[in-house]
């Protein structure tokens, strides 16, 4: 079956089973109407044989009526969850042919300035991000966003991939695992404010004084409440109020910026608490997988139970929003008062771990959408990682995010410090695509990411780019300043000998063809002479300089294009040598430029 077709079925299996809940949900809400009905009846009638009968009665009924409810609320999550279970397979197909646009582009985590981010499609609309991320909450996209941005080492590159492979066809679980968000939508919702409480200082100085405070108080409106039911009059009560309200309005303040911080943040911490509470339901044999399940549940408190601690004491919290409610609870028992020591208590037992609870979260899910990348593309490989000299071969290596059935491939044997590739070619060949090819799957070689190649072996290095130069207005620098700025940054990056891997398109193209040839030529020789390891790109034939070839230095390929009663022909194939052919002139023919009228 291919991956079309499988995805298909699942749609249809997961239809159906929405279909079927619907149906249920639509059966139990008549059911209720029936009980509804019939309980106030049937008690009325049982009443005149025997009082205790009609109570059993209703009692059976009432219960009855409130398991219907609850089962019912049951069949419309379970409705909802398996109609975004077949919505997150259709999205799937969509993004086997290449359209990504159901899956966010991770904007928010876009980098003002960045090595490589811009240059490769790291963020956007149908970008990397929305190829890779299939996580729901805000620390797995952000541990997403983290690992494209970011290198890392050998081993821990390693570690991912032996827990990819293991995630890769528990579809089942991975998809599931993405439902959550369907019952709470807030599950994106950045946990900062949580994270602040938990590094801000104590929010009550004394929490043991307080509690011996207000628990007299409390007793003191508890006996006052007694001797006004009793009839003793209402003294005692009005001074234990008066004494809580001034309690209250001291802390007035303190309580609602806290709960303006806190508020919302139950809904989400209750789900972060059942979606570890699923994961630990699972068993694992890889390394990493286990080391994200012993973080979670190893200790005294297993993180979902204390999460969901959390979630409990903040939905308390709440209850201050409901003046009826809340009202009558802080002016005789201190309510909110209560909750903010027992937010104290829970931090100064919790607080240092809930990061590393966060972290440990967004790594799983992050995990979990590499697992689904590697599922969608079987014919992709996890590279072999080089532990020694600068290398990049592969074979069939192609752009992730071209989809498939347009997608060249192209074979690349590349490596040594002190070496540059030089790739020429006509407009339109494919040298900047070969780039950015180069540049993205070495992006996911580092995430712990297969590549879009059959076969690959790399050594671990960052991508440095200098592609796409804009001016900036808001630093009133020109297009060419910007490059020289950054061309500045990969100066200094190779002279302090960082593994990166340079990616150069068309440099120094905003001066005269005179001072860009020159000066490329030397910034080729330095980079050259300061054991840079990457790839040029350029029109510029010239800068193939033979003594740099002669010498090994210099590794000239080319992008070629055929023409044919003035029709343009590419293949977008690698070759080795230097391009002969331009298409410049044509092009500007075609859009109607008369070369020849003023000639």
């Amino acid at each position: 079956m291919n991956l079309k077709d499988f995805y298909n079925q699942r749609i249809e299996i997961f239809k159906n089973k929405s279909v079927k809940y619907h149906r249920n949900a639509n059966i139990l809400s008549a059911m209720r109407l029936f009980l509804f009905i019939l309980t106030p009846i049937l008690t009325v009638f049982f009443w005149s044989i025997s009082f205790w009968i009609s109570i059993v009665v209703m009692v059976v009924f009432v219960v009855l009526f409130g398991l219907s409810i609850k089962k019912h609320l049951l069949f419309i999550q379970e409705e909802k969850i398996n109609d975004f279970i077949a919505r997150i397979n259709q999205s799937e197909v969509k993004s086997i042919n290449g359209d990504l646009k159901d899956f966010e582009g991770g904007i928010d985590f876009n980098p003002k300035e960045h090595r490589y981010a811009s240059d490769l499609d790291i963020f956007g609309e149908s970008s990397l991000f929305s190829l890779v991320n299939r996580s729901s909450t805000w620390p797995g996209r952000m541990k997403v966003s983290e690992w494209l941005l970011n290198q890392t080492d050998v081993d821990t590159v390693l570690n991912r991939q032996e827990a990819i492979r293991e995630l890769k066809d528990r579809v089942d679980f991975r998809q599931r695992l993405q439902s959550f968000v369907v019952r709470t939508p807030e599950l994106g919702a950045n946990p900062s404010s949580i994270l602040e409480w938990i590094q801000s200082r104590n929010l009550v100085a004394n929490p043991l004084r307080m509690i011996f405070v207000i628990s007299f108080f409390s007793l003191l409106a508890i006996m006052g409440i007694v001797l006004f039911l009793l009839g003793k009059g209402y003294g005692l009560l009005m001074v234990s109020m008066v004494c809580n309200l001034t309690i209250g309005i001291w802390y007035s303040n303190l309580v609602k910026t806290t709960h303006e911080k806190l508020s919302r943040a139950g809904n989400y911490l209750k789900m972060y608490s059942e979606i570890i509470h699923f994961i630990g339901e699972q068993k694992f044999e890889s390394k990493l997988l286990n080391e994200y399940y012993s973080c979670f549940f190893d200790g005294e408190y297993s993180a979902n139970y204390s999460i969901k601690r959390l979630s409990k004491i903040l939905d308390r919290f709440d209850l201050r929003l409901n003046v009826m409610v809340g009202g009558p609870l802080n002016l005789l028992f201190f309510w909110d008062i209560w909750q903010l020591i027992g937010l104290e208590r829970w931090k100064l037992k919790h607080g240092k771990d809930i990061p590393l609870w966060f972290n440990t979260l967004g790594e799983f899910e992050a995990i979990s959408s590499l697992a689904n990348l590697a599922f969608n593309n079987v014919d992709w490989t996890f590279p072999k990682i080089k532990n020694s000299e600068l290398v990049f071969n592969a074979k069939d290596l192609g752009h992730p995010l071209i989809p498939g059935n347009k997608r060249i491939n192209n074979d690349i044997t590349f490596s040594g410090s002190g070496k540059m590739m030089l790739v020429t070619g006509s407009n339109m060949s494919g040298k900047s695509t070969f780039l950015r090819t180069i540049g993205i799957n070495m992006v996911l070689a580092g995430a712990g990411a297969p590549v879009c190649a059959s076969e690959c072996e790399i050594t671990l290095s960052t991508p440095f780019t200098s592609m796409r130069i804009a001016d900036s207005l808001d630093e009133n620098i020109s297009t060419f300043y910007a490059e020289l700025k950054r061309l500045s940054e990969i100066i200094k990056a190779v002279n302090d000998h960082e593994p990166i891997l340079l990616l150069l398109d068309e440099i120094l193209r905003g001066t005269n063809s005179n001072d860009r040839h020159k000066g490329a030529l030397a910034l080729l020789k330095q980079l050259v002479y300061n054991k840079a390891f990457g790839i040029i790109a350029t029109h510029d034939l010239e800068l193939a300089d033979q003594n740099l070839i002669s010498d090994g230095k210099l590794i000239p390929y080319f992008f070629d294009v055929q023409v044919e009663d003035d029709e343009l022909f590419f293949d977008y194939k690698l070759h080795e040598g230097k391009c002969r052919t331009l298409n410049a002139s044509l092009l500007m023919m075609k859009m109607g430029i008369d070369l020849d009228l003023f000639g």
